[in-house]
């Protein structure tokens, strides 16, 4: 589903509203590489599956199928992308568990 004209779902909608804060403070550079690595999680989960609306939506298995997919990453990448699953995991979903890791 597409709002604010043709270039943004609700998923990133949710996700910028969220990131808003999160850019403003800390270092600038890294805040600006991990917001881009969720907005790339993200869109990734909506390409793969489409009925998938909204960032309270994502669970474990779609974190999962996420890792099968990018197994072939470098091992600082992964990382980079768990620490962006992670924060979108538990200070934007506030959920109390860890999201699941990457194999390697």
């Amino acid at each position: 589903m597409l709002i604010w004209g043709n270039s943004m779902t609700k998923m990133e909608f949710e996700l910028n509203q969220a990131l808003h804060l999160f850019l403003r403070t800390g270092g600038k550079k890294n805040r600006r590489n991990q917001a881009e690595k969720m907005r790339s999680f993200c869109r990734e989960i909506q390409k793969q599956d489409p009925k998938i609306s909204s960032l309270g939506q994502i669970g474990r298995k779609q974190v999962n199928e996420f890792w099968r997919r990018n197994n072939h990453l470098a091992p600082s990448t992964k990382l980079a992308y768990y620490y962006a699953i992670n924060h979108i995991w538990q200070n934007i979903l506030r959920r109390a568990s860890s999201p699941p890791k990457s194999d390697n």
